[in-house]
């Protein structure tokens, strides 16, 4: 006999109400203004954008900018995932993260637990 494996279809989210609580969870300091929230049927995303280093060239503000999000995903990281814990209840959906510099469109992962 075959067992059906299907995940069933996570319960319908207040984004609002979510949007609002991760806003006002996440440390102002983090990113430059408040962070996108997109939601889909297996995930949360959460991306913030962060503030660009100040350097001379282009070049060194491509190596500024991945060092800013290593940096970041480094120092936070303990944070991330209380934040993640902490909206179990208020969410269905694996809670995820990227941050992206300020005048680029370039992302890096941040991926707290589930």
């Amino acid at each position: 006999m075959k067992r059906n494996h299907q995940r069933p279809a996570p319960p319908s989210i207040d984004l609002a109400t979510l949007r609002g609580w991760l806003t006002g969870r996440l440390p102002e300091n983090w990113f430059t203004a408040a962070p996108e929230v997109v939601v889909d049927r297996d995930e949360i995303t959460i991306i913030g954008t962060l503030a660009d280093p100040t350097v001379d060239d282009d070049v060194e503000l491509a190596a500024a900018r991945r060092g800013r999000a290593t940096a970041f995903r480094e120092k936070t990281r303990d944070e991330r995932i209380t934040i993640a814990q902490a909206s179990r209840p208020r969410r269905a959906a694996p809670l995820h993260g990227a941050c992206r510099s300020a005048t680029s469109g370039c992302s890096s992962p941040i991926k707290p637990s589930q």
